[in-house]
């Protein structure tokens, strides 16, 4: 009896182990790996740099930059109407990360106090201070500090006692969101989003335009204007004398400048424009670029080669009537998903060269007159043997060479 006992305990066991095994058996481990490599950062927003303007008056405490370079202090005594005390002080981004404005503050006045106080900090070149200004990673901006006692005042409006103002501005930096730069459409000479052009007389003279990676605004500028999408003067645009009686103007912002959607006619009829610098421009989404140049008769250089457009579909008219254009180098263009290039290069009449060695034609169905007019073309230089066969097609005695 014994043994039959221990005969069903060893039984039992080595059905246990034959289950264990059978399920280990159907088991599968899988394992996802990977390296995440961090690199090293610097978050790092201060002052530096401040001066005293020269026509201020003495202080009781000249304004200094505290300790931790992230205070200004100054006590001053203004006597008299016209008594000012200035000074400009640099906000600089010495870290890797690039910033933002989120919060700006400016407390002190109040009503009655104002009437005869003016406290004012701008940027140097007059702009407001605004929330979502950027200060991207290893750039700084000036501000300016003016302090003043009023001159356009009533005996009335002045105080009848002392007074002691604590006058505070904060503006609060914090690393930059995924928001861009983005500039309006419509035209460059639009200045408010609103479809009211700035002024065509401006248009007729201008002479070249250049964009800036930085968000300097120059003193004594003929004019300025904000070509933001948003109006929040992420973009500006600013014209200067060019010394022959016309103006240079310069599109800036920090960083790059996005352009989105549609900038059909973008920069059309710009009748005196002689050469263009737009390689701060950043394309990637546009998607169409109809008339983008049309009728600019004067125009004789153009750099695009910073130009991306790979989302592209409508190029109808982008260099029509710019008959004093010589050669055009379109080597950056990737054109995967242009439809259309009717009229492109029509009434081209000096146009000797085209560089498309990038450039495919697989989906161009509308190309109607794209060469129209173009009596001195001599060479076009394509990227392969279906780009060839396809321009060969649209005009005649002209070299179409592969690249």
């Amino acid at each position: 009896m014994k043994n039959k006992n221990k005969k069903i305990i060893v039984y039992v066991c080595l059905l246990i182990l034959c289950i264990s095994v059978g399920y280990a058996a159907l088991s599968t481990t899988l394992n996802i790996t990977g390296v995440s490599n961090i690199k090293s950062a610097k978050w790092d927003v201060h002052f530096d740099n401040l001066k005293v303007n020269n026509d201020s008056v003495t202080a009781t405490s000249p304004a200094v930059i505290d300790a931790t370079k992230t205070a200004v202090n100054y006590s001053v005594s203004l006597l008299k109407p016209g008594d000012s005390y200035s000074f400009t002080v640099d906000v600089v981004n010495a870290g890797t990360i690039d910033a933002m404005v989120s919060v700006v503050s400016n407390t002190g006045l109040s009503d009655e106090q104002k009437k005869y106080i003016s406290y004012s900090v701008t940027y140097s070149n007059d702009l407001d201070v605004n929330t979502k200004d950027s200060l991207n990673a290893g750039y700084k901006r000036k501000l300016r500090v003016i302090v003043k006692y009023r001159t356009d005042l009533d005996a009335s409006d002045l105080p009848t006692e002392d007074k002691i103002l604590n006058l505070t501005f904060k503006v609060t930096y914090i690393q930059a969101d995924s928001s861009k730069n983005d500039i309006v459409t419509g035209s460059i000479m639009n200045n408010d989003g609103t479809g009211n052009y700035h002024s065509d007389t401006y248009k007729s003279k201008i002479t070249k335009i250049v964009t800036s990676n930085k968000l300097v605004v120059p003193n004594n500028v003929v004019e300025k204007w904000d070509v933001s999408k948003n109006q929040d003067e992420s973009v500006m645009a600013y014209a200067e004398d060019d010394g022959n009686g016309g103006y240079v103007v310069t599109i800036c912002s920090d960083g790059k400048i996005y352009l989105e959607g549609s900038y059909g006619g973008f920069f059309s009829n710009f009748s005196a424009l002689t050469s263009m610098d737009l390689s701060d421009f950043d394309t990637k989404n546009v998607v169409s670029m109809n008339g983008l140049f049309a009728s600019c008769v004067s125009l004789t250089e153009l750099s695009l080669n910073s130009f991306d457009t790979s989302n592209v579909t409508d190029m109808n008219s982008m260099f029509g009537g710019c008959n004093n254009l010589i050669s055009i180098d379109l080597s950056s263009f990737k054109t995967s998903k242009l439809t259309s290039i009717t009229a492109m290069f029509a009434g081209c009449i000096n146009l000797t060269s085209i560089n498309f060695k990038n450039a495919t034609f697989d989906n161009v169905t509308s190309y109607g007159g794209a060469f129209s007019g173009c009596s001195k073309l001599a060479k076009i230089i394509v990227k392969d043997t279906a780009a060839k066969n396809f321009i060969s097609g649209k005009v005649s005695g002209v070299d179409v060479s592969i690249a």
